[in-house]
Formats: C-alpha cells, sequence, structure tokens
C-alpha cells in the first residue's frame, strides 16, 4: 500500500486482508473516522465502508453510491 497523503493509502490487496485491515481499524479508530473504498461487484464497480463520524456518507440513489456531506440536508 502507498500512502498518497497522510492518512490515504492506496494499494491492491486481497479481500481477506483488505477485511482484516478493517477490522483493526473499527477496533483501533475511536476518535476520527475511516472510508473504505474497495473494488466490489456492483454496477460502479466498488462499495464503500464508513465508520465513525466522517464528513460525507454513502448514500444508495438508484443502485448508485453517491457521497452526501453530512450537513447537507436531505433532497439537497
Amino acid at each position: 500500500m502507498v500512502e498518497f497523503q497522510a492518512g490515504v493509502f492506496v494499494g491492491n490487496v486481497p479481500g481477506r486482508v483488505r477485511d482484516r485491515l478493517w477490522e483493526k481499524i473499527v477496533e483501533k479508530e475511536t476518535k476520527g473516522s475511516a472510508i473504505l473504498v474497495h473494488t466490489a461487484r456492483t454496477e460502479q464497480g466498488y462499495a464503500v465502508r464508513c465508520h465513525g463520524e466522517p464528513s460525507r456518507m454513502p448514500v444508495d440513489f438508484d443502485g448508485v453510491t453517491l457521497m452526501r456531506h453530512v450537513g447537507a440536508k436531505k433532497g439537497s
């Protein structure tokens, strides 16, 4: 995995490794937030996982995952 920016990691790891990394992140991260984007068999080709209180959350919009700013009102 490569750290492109502080706290932003990109890599190509097997699903089992990805899931274990996510478990460790959820286990250890108590104050901040984390978002994991990984390949998946979806129309877009990826899935999103969130932990904590990130500033953006995934929202399903007719089968397409969009990211909503947490402060945004519904319908915005």
